[in-house]
């Protein structure tokens, strides 16, 4: 089984004297895709809010959040076409105003089915940060950097999280629901305006816009992607799981929506440190295979067991903090296996399957919630994803061992 940490040659952004760059590019990114997790949690730690104000139940509540990631079913293929042809940097400048926008019409609408076009707009923008940041962050960094570099940019997506669970609850309470809305846009365009002042593209781009929209995948990289962003996406759906039912958890335990709401937010800030310490360990001793087995199969024991435990918080955070460990790991298996011209199209691949478990598995966790009537029966289905996730690891590891790697692109 294959444990080097990327087929990206060692240093590569030190090609350039722009090299030197490289960390400030990365920290403008991780600025600017903080709004992705922010924009995210604007359902969950207000959850109960709004289904007593939209009428609705925890199904459509489920559903809802998963419409933010319901447009990458379709959107994410084609955004690493249109970064490729159109530039990725101008695609995502999009995707944010697109994500201010929609904002706009969650804060506005008084309608389930309103506060469910502006949640859908929202994510088809967020869609070309989530495939297109990879990529630049991909262009910019090479070898053992790779890791560490992924494992900021993704921590970004806790960091918003871990932002709107303290926040949200105390915003809804002392203004309106609808006030958490407007703020996800402001942030929004706050992120649209830092990435048009300060980002820069990477002199080590490859450029492949003479491509056109063709996809250009070849067999191996089809199947290698296919597998390895199921891995990424039941593993985010487990995650998910229990920061976006946590809260519901602990308010039947009889802790107030706010407090709550502390609780849940801890395994975000936690995760903010967690996952670049996971990029750091796997670039600096390997063995990622052992790392992510290990993770996936105690997260998945922990969530099954949260129901007869006598300390919910204590392992509610160790749960949520083996759990994260391996993000960096799992970003980092595309450009293990995809040509530097193949990189666009293949992460919209890879983040199409994780769209297509995020926009439906939630859905499934909250009918079960309302199928039981317990708190805790979401977490059966996390762990279920968990383990979903290292099936899903095996045959990516065998087929990346055995398939030929091509030797040009």
């Amino acid at each position: 089984m294959n444990n080097n940490p990327s087929s990206a040659p060692q240093g590569a952004a030190s090609a350039s004297p722009l090299a030197a760059n490289r960390w400030t590019v990365l920290a403008v990114l991780y600025a600017s895709r903080i709004i992705m997790g922010f924009q995210f949690q604007t359902i969950g730690p207000i959850s109960p809010l709004l289904v007593d104000a939209l009428e609705i139940d925890y199904a459509e509540l489920g559903t809802l959040i998963g419409f933010y990631m319901l447009p990458g079913v379709v959107l994410a293929l084609p955004s690493g076409i249109l970064g490729r042809r159109y530039g990725d940097s101008n695609m995502v400048k999009w995707g944010l105003l697109a994500m201010g926008i929609g904002g706009l019409i969650m804060g506005y609408g008084d309608t389930y089915a309103v506060v469910s076009v502006g949640r859908i707009l929202s994510g088809a923008g967020a869609i070309f940060l989530n495939v297109l940041m990879v990529k630049m962050i991909a262009d910019w960094f090479g070898g053992k950097e790779l890791f560490i570099a992924m494992a900021i940019l993704i921590s970004s997506w806790p960091m918003g999280i871990g932002i709107g669970l303290v926040s949200f609850p105390a915003i809804a309470l002392m203004w309106s629901w609808q006030a958490v809305m407007y703020l996800s846009a402001g942030v929004a365009f706050a992120s649209l305006g830092l990435l048009i002042w300060k980002y820069r593209p990477s002199p080590n781009a490859v450029d492949a816009s003479d491509e056109g929209f063709r996809i250009g995948l070849l067999p191996r990289e089809w199947l290698l992607i296919l597998l390895c962003g199921m891995v990424w996406g039941f593993f985010n759906v487990g995650f998910i799981i229990l920061l976006s039912f946590g809260s519901d958890i602990f308010v039947a335990l009889g802790y107030s929506l706010g407090d709550a709401g502390y609780v849940v937010s801890m395994a975000g800030w936690i995760s903010i440190a967690i996952v670049p310490l996971g990029g750091y360990i796997a670039g600096r001793f390997g063995h990622v295979n052992w790392i992510m087995t290990i993770c996936f199969l105690v997260s998945a024991a922990g969530m099954i067991y949260f129901g007869q435990t006598s300390s919910p918080i204590m392992l509610f955070i160790l749960v949520s903090m083996i759990g994260v460990f391996p993000a960096a790991m799992i970003v980092a298996l595309p450009p293990e296996v995809l040509r530097p011209s193949a990189r666009g199209a293949g992460l919209g691949l890879f983040f199409t399957l994780f769209y297509v478990c995020m926009a439906v598995l939630p859905g499934i966790a909250g009918w079960t919630r309302d199928l039981t009537g317990d708190p805790v029966a979401p977490f059966y289905f996390g762990a279920f994803m968990m383990i979903c996730s290292l099936i899903s690891l095996i045959p990516f590891r065998i087929f990346q061992k055995r398939l030929p790697i091509p030797t040009a692109g």
